[in-house]
């Protein structure tokens, strides 16, 4: 499981247990990590609201909100 952590203006990623890698905005919407080579990007619905996101590191994961 992966969960997505925003303290401030910072955005996480945390796969196991309290260890976080830090996750730097290339637009709004997409984000890289410099720890490891993987990306993510929100995908919102016509409401503005985030429904998706897409993990790509190697393979590609699409995972919904829950």
């Amino acid at each position: 499981m992966l969960t997505i952590i925003r303290e401030g203006k910072k955005v996480f990623a945390s796969a196991t247990g309290p260890s976080k890698i830090e996750a730097f905005a290339e637009t709004a919407s997409k984000f890289v990590f410099k720890d490891i080579q993987a990306t993510m990007e929100f995908i919102k619905d016509k409401a503005g609201e985030v429904r998706e996101m897409i993990f790509i590191q190697g393979d590609t994961v699409h995972a919904k909100k829950l």
